[in-house]
């Protein structure tokens, strides 16, 4: 796996500074052309007398009031308490912020919540997000048995996916077997190639 997107990573590294280059020789000679006419038109061009100073006053332009205004000050981040009422509010984009927020800070109190989000949620956006924020909070225990049932019977890819990378990072020793087990049946029946890889390096790791 880490060759595979290794090599895509390079592939498109290389697109993009080639296609750096070739913009920079495309406009080289266009300022080359430019300077050359400039001259040329010097040389050809009479001189001209000095236009006479126009000394009328100026009118100043007037203040336009319809101006942008500044951007505004970026906002506060909040607390765990805050995202943990957004957790369970109504608003979707603030709960899957809230997941990724709570994941990181590694808040325990958020695992109820996020398991009945993994769990229940007809968003599999929303479900993904839960699965990667239980991995990051690695509390073994009922987070554990949430991501199994997710990693082989939820019906999207993305989060069987996210659901096996968060029990490869807990690595509940209870649950070795099982965790093996849908590691397996993933390698086996999977249609997602970024699962079965997943899977073929946990195999692996334990020799199984």
């Amino acid at each position: 796996m880490n060759k595979k997107y290794l090599n895509l990573v390079l592939i498109s590294l290389a697109l993009i500074f080639t296609g750096s280059l070739a913009a920079q020789d495309s406009e080289e000679p266009k300022a080359a052309k430019k300077t050359e006419a400039k001259k040329a038109a010097e040389k050809e061009a009479p001189a001209k007398k000095s236009a006479p100073a126009n000394n009328a006053p100026t009118k100043s332009a007037p203040a336009n009031n319809n101006a942008p205004a500044a951007n505004p000050a970026p906002q506060k981040k909040k607390t765990p308490e805050e995202y943990l009422q957004d957790l369970n509010g109504e608003d979707t984009r603030a709960k899957i912020v809230a997941c990724r927020e709570l994941g990181k800070a590694q808040v325990e109190q958020a695992i109820k919540p996020l398991i009945g989000i993994l769990t229940g949620s007809p968003d599999k956006e929303l479900r993904w997000n839960a699965a990667m924020a239980l991995g990051m909070i690695k509390k073994a225990g009922e987070t554990t048995q949430a991501l199994l049932t997710a990693a082989k019977d939820d019906k999207s890819k993305t989060v069987r996916y996210t659901s096996l990378l968060g029990l490869a990072n807990i690595q509940d020793k209870n649950k070795i077997n099982e965790f093996l087990d849908v590691a397996r049946w993933t390698r086996d029946n999977s249609n997602d190639d970024l699962a079965k890889d997943l899977a073929t390096l946990v195999l692996k790791k334990y020799k199984k």
